[in-house]
């Protein structure tokens, strides 16, 4: 079957037509913004460490949260209509394992490798930039790096230091956005990335004992499937990354002009947490028709992936009988949609082959007739 391009510009279409509600966002939306703002703040003080406690098992459930409510309201499933059923949904992100795909021991050494190399070349960049457009601060610190040579007392290295922190005082505020942007666009690139994965978890019946890897290498690991998914992801990535620059960046020069004595960089964080916040739930349900339009040209190929994973879970005797039941339910349904997309599949090749046939008569005579 011949997949339908899949773009940003196709997906948000789908996005677009749409007709689900966007109140009933409303509750997690306001809960991932009220933690987050706790964490940052948090991080402003000596309690920084219960702002990392409060991003792990509080902010990063709730995105997970965020992802298998929006997979259940766009699929026309009732809204949750008390608080209970959030809470199921929080505790689930832990019994399902789905917490992985934002937070893992591999997102952590991949997150921390990518801050050094960027905050790295982030240096570089301010030293190459100092060198080229400010001689005179250049010529002041080589001076001080020449004195450190012959620091014998820690006073004497200490107040060099001093010296060479005010040396790049004009500098610090330009530093400090750009660290919080290089973090913010790692946070924002794990968290797209993971809501794709999570949809990919939650759509396809699998064994739990079934490892994750085994269903990306199965239905994306395909060139085509890869490259659409990332040029999409990426689009949405800069997208999320632009909106929150023109908040956080924009928010703390016009604060600057406002009020120059104020709480500028919390104060500009939190514009840029609504932003976020506001960006979060169109995050979740444009991922939603991204991974439906990727993998509707792979509906068969998923049939028969559920159909076998099914059969084994059925399989198990420790099952318990109401459980067996309703997976058996499940699988006769995905039976019968595989035989019916099979057939119209079936289908679909034969009058491909015609027409192929046809052609082909059609172009001997063509031939003919312009020789004659």
């Amino acid at each position: 079957m011949d997949q339908k391009p899949v773009t940003f510009c196709s997906v948000f279409k789908k996005y677009r037509t749409s007709r689900r509600s966007i109140k009933g966002y409303l509750l997690l939306t306001l809960a991932f913004l009220a933690f987050s703002f706790v964490t940052v703040y948090l991080n402003t003080t000596e309690f920084s460490l219960i702002g990392a406690v409060i991003l792990v098992f509080v902010i990063f459930p709730i995105i997970v949260v965020f992802t298998e409510y929006t997979a259940l309201i766009e699929s026309g499933a009732p809204a949750p209509r008390n608080s209970r059923a959030y809470f199921d949904l929080y505790k689930n992100t832990y019994r399902s394992g789905r917490l992985r795909h934002i937070f893992s021991l591999r997102t952590v050494l991949f997150f921390l490798l990518y801050l050094f190399c960027a905050m790295f070349v982030a240096i570089i960049a301010m030293m190459l930039f100092i060198f080229f457009f400010d001689k005179e601060l250049y010529e002041q610190m080589y001076n001080l790096i020449l004195q450190f040579e012959g620091v014998a007392t820690p006073d004497a290295m200490n107040s060099l230091v001093f010296q060479f922190e005010t040396l790049l005082e004009p500098y610090l505020i330009p530093q400090i956005l750009v660290y919080n942007l290089i973090m913010m666009l790692g946070l924002i690139f794990i968290v797209v990335k993971g809501v794709f994965n999570i949809y990919l978890s939650i759509f396809i019946e699998h064994r739990p004992t079934t490892r994750f890897l085994v269903l990306r290498n199965t239905f994306i690991n395909d060139k085509e499937t890869k490259d659409r998914l990332r040029r999409v992801q990426l689009s949405l990535i800069l997208i999320v990354f632009a909106l929150y620059i023109l908040f956080n960046v924009g928010g703390y020069f016009l604060l600057r002009l406002i009020n120059p004595n104020g709480a500028l960089f919390l104060q500009s964080e939190l514009f840029g947490l609504i932003t976020l916040s506001i960006c979060l739930p169109f995050v979740t349900r444009f991922t939603f028709y991204l991974y439906h339009s990727l993998m509707e040209s792979k509906r068969v190929q998923i049939l028969r992936f559920a159909i076998f994973e099914l059969r084994e879970i059925i399989k198990n005797p420790s099952l318990p009988e109401q459980t067996k039941a309703y997976i058996t339910q499940i699988l006769k349904m995905r039976e019968q949609e595989y035989t019916a997309l099979s057939a119209i599949e079936t289908e679909n090749k034969v009058v491909e082959t015609e027409l192929v046939a046809e052609a082909e008569t059609k172009e001997p005579k063509r031939e003919i007739d312009s020789e004659n």
